[in-house]
This record gives C-alpha cells, structure tokens and sequence, in this order.
C-alpha cells in the first residue's frame, strides 16, 4: 500500500525536471531535452524554484569576515545551505542545493562558482542568469573558493526518497520533514486514479491516538434512502455501504463531473487516495524524521516506511 524507494540525489537539469515532472505523476525521461528545458525555463522565470533544491553539491570555501557578515546579514542566503565550519584550517564546507548555490554565486557575484555550476546543470544556471541580476564580476575577496568538489560531511550528505503513499500517511509524514524540499504529484493536473482500503485495526487502550494489533471488521454505514412507490407514496429504507462503496461513489463522481475544475473536484478525495512524491533531506534531517516515526506512538503505516529510509541511511 505505502512504498518508498531510494532516489540517487544528482545535481544536474534532469534531476530539476523529474522533481518537476512528478506533478503530473511523470518523470524528465518521458519527454525530450528540449521540453525539459522549456520546462526549467518557465520555472524560473514565474519563480517556481521548488524542484531546484532537491540536488546537492559541497564545495569548500575560505573563512572570512566578508562571507560571514554577508550571511548573517542577508539570512535569505542560508535558505537551501548547510554549513560546517572547518577550525582546523579556517574553512568553511557548504553543501547547497541547485538554486541555493546560484543564489550565493549572485550574491558574491561569483563568476567562478556560477561556472562549475553550470558545467553540472547547464540549463538551469543560464536560465537563472537570465532571469536574475547577476553582472559576473568575480568578488574573490569575498568568497574565497577553495575547492568545488568538496566532500560533503557525514551529517549533511543528501538522502532523496521517492514515496507513493496515502494521503493521509503524506500529511503525517510532511509534518516532520522540516527544512526538507519536497515536489509531489498534484490532483489539480491529473486525477486520482488509485486507492486503497486501509487495513482496519481496533482501538488503542489510549483513545486519543493509535490502534491496537487487532484487526477489526467494518461495520454497515445504512444509507437511508427515500423513494416513491407505483402509488407515489414515499418509502424509506436503508442501503448498507462499506468503505468500499466510498471509493466506488468518489470514482463515480470524478467521471459524472468531468467539466469541473481538477483543483476544485480534489476536494472530494478520500484520504486514502494514492499519491507519489520525492522528499529530500541531510542525514542529520532525516535521523531526525526516523526518530520521531519509527515509535510506537506513530502510525504502523508510517513506522513501516521508515524501515526502508533507515537501512538506506546506514
């Protein structure tokens, strides 16, 4: 029912169209090179920067009080940044996402990182100088690079999963992803094709959240239904409806009403509609996340899932 598989993090065009792409429940490689650069150009142009800051990378740069004042001045340069300070050597390790990094090479018009951006995701970087103000006018004193191609640290190496899920187990899940970017599929494109009948457990001792071992039978919901007889005298009775018949009803609905609006017939999914997504997060956010799902008091559906991004964080 609730899948999540590892995605190797790539700092490259292809990696901003997929984490695009998945809102409409597609990947890059089911279009050509040039639609998934007309893809990131729009992007960027109407501001839409979100699938930019799946992809990481780490370079190294020299410690000084020009880069530190600028950061701690401008904090918008530290959206999408991870830190770490370097005391032996007076250095800094910034690993960044795609968009992150562009930003800090505008900032310190950085002509040098700006390029080696560009060698690994060409279409983004020339489609970010287009739309943004940069003038190339190499700051050295400011941003000191010392090597493009750092090791990224233990605790900041990027982790991207690919989830399909329900969406009640996404908002769960979402709530603790904290600091993570994150691109889904979206019912306001495509419809909700696929759902699941969840596997219904009793109670808890503590009623106020969680379940206990025991799987339970649903009960009838008796749909009360009026009619008119041969005689036009009204009769009521009772249809009896099982959660599969919810499903039955809302697909039903979705295909009755296909005139309206995607984003206004959304509001009639089940919560346990089907829905993939991408998360991606550094170890240190996602030992986070285990640690706080993989309890008892979490959901078994979400606890399930965290078996899979542990063993990949080992």
């Amino acid at each position: 029912m609730n899948q999540v598989t590892p995605i190797k993090n790539q700092f490259t065009d292809d990696f901003v169209a997929d984490c695009a792409r998945v809102s409409f429940g597609k990947d890059a490689s089911q279009y050509t090179p040039e639609q998934n650069a007309n893809l990131i150009n729009y992007l960027i142009r109407e501001n839409h920067i979100n699938p930019a800051f799946h992809g990481k990378h780490s370079i190294e740069v020299a410690s000084n009080e020009y880069l530190e004042k600028k950061l701690l001045k401008e904090k918008c340069l530290l959206a999408g940044l991870d830190l770490f300070s370097n005391d032996d050597d007076n250095t800094w390790i910034i690993t960044g996402s795609q968009f992150g990094l562009l930003e800090l090479a505008r900032h310190f018009q950085c002509g040098e990182l700006l390029n080696t951006i560009r060698e690994k995701s060409p279409v983004l970087t020339d489609a970010y100088t287009k739309y943004n103000n940069f003038h190339n006018d190499d700051k050295s004193h400011e941003l000191q690079i010392i090597d493009f191609n750092a090791d990224t640290p233990y605790c900041h190496e990027p982790f991207t999963f690919k989830f399909k899920t329900t969406l009640d187990v996404k908002n769960q899940l979402y709530t603790h992803c904290v600091g993570m970017a994150k691109s889904s599929e979206s019912h306001r494109y495509i419809k909700a094709l696929e759902y699941f009948t969840p596997e219904f457990r009793g109670k808890a001792d503590n009623v106020k959240q969680g379940s206990s071992d025991a799987i339970v039978k649903e009960n009838h919901y008796n749909l009360p239904i009026q009619v008119n007889d041969a005689r036009g005298e009204k009769i009521m009775f009772d249809i009896p409806i099982l959660y599969i018949d919810l499903v039955k009803m809302t697909n039903g609905w979705y295909d009755a009403n296909e005139h309206v609006a995607n984003e206004c017939r959304r509001a009639a999914n089940l919560q346990s509609t089907a829905i993939q997504y991408y998360i991606t997060g550094s170890r240190e956010a996602w030992e986070r996340v285990v640690w706080l799902r993989d309890t008892p008091h979490a959901q078994k559906e979400v606890r399930q899932l965290m078996t899979t991004i542990k063993e990949t964080l080992k």
